[in-house]
């Protein structure tokens, strides 16, 4: 996560950072917990601040729940969605099944067989509802999405996403149809949810396009905008994975 911090803060912006513990990543009630305290982060910004989400992975459908929470109180919503310049997708989201999980689980903790997660997961899903959970986060994904730009950047080799081009673009290719400023960047081969080490240059070139364009839009949709951009520094909001 240095990497994506050093990014962000060599070009002004504050940042915050939510690390998700694997009960934060899968347990319906430490996910919504996470997405509240996001949600509350991000209502405590001040009126008029640029503020970028960048989500990985997993954190991606907390970014999800975090659109479900605000979604129950229009003040608060209609507050965010002023501040929110634009959101960063990386390696998501996916609708997330056991085979998914059991992937994921492998990835981080080889010595235990991908059959034995698979069981683990199947159970667990069954015991906590979990599929009906992330619905929640999908459904927000698909429908509740701030006007403001979106990029997603993947790849189609992706190791813990199952088709993962075919996953994540339909997210892409919703929110375009629903009339959403939509980029994304896909490489044939990568990492995930690591792509700036793998592409580094390509990356980055595509984040500082994607702020550039955000700050413009910000700027279209408000007279003052550029004196607020230059007298409150950005925020960032990292939820990792």
């Amino acid at each position: 996560i240095k990497a994506y911090t050093a990014l962000y803060k060599e070009r002004g912006y504050e940042v915050k950072v939510f690390l998700n513990s694997p009960a934060e990543a899968l347990f319906p009630p430490s996910t919504k917990a996470q997405a509240r305290r996001i949600a509350a982060l991000l209502e405590a910004q001040p009126e008029k601040r640029p503020v970028f989400v960048h989500a990985f992975s997993v954190g991606t459908g907390i970014y999800g729940f975090v659109l479900d929470h605000l979604s129950k109180d229009v003040e608060k919503l209609e507050k965010v969605r002023r501040n929110i310049a634009g959101v960063v997708f990386d390696s998501g989201p996916a609708r997330i099944f056991p085979h998914d999980v059991a992937t994921g689980l492998h990835t981080v903790f080889p010595a235990v067989g991908k059959a034995v997660w698979h069981t683990v997961a199947s159970g667990f899903f069954w015991a906590t509802s979990a599929r009906k959970n992330f619905e929640v986060a999908e459904s927000a994904l698909s429908n509740l999405q701030f006007p403001s730009p979106q990029i997603y950047l993947y790849s189609k080799d992706d190791s813990v996403i199952s088709r993962a081009h075919e996953a994540i673009s339909g997210f892409v290719e919703n929110n375009k149809l629903r009339g959403l400023e939509v980029y994304q960047k896909v490489w044939e081969t990568s990492v995930h949810a690591t792509h700036i080490r793998v592409h580094p240059e390509e990356y980055i070139e595509n984040i500082d396009r994607f702020l550039h364009t955000c700050h413009q839009r910000m700027a279209e949709r408000s007279a003052g905008a550029a004196a607020f951009v230059a007298a409150a520094p950005a925020a960032v909001a990292a939820v990792a994975k």
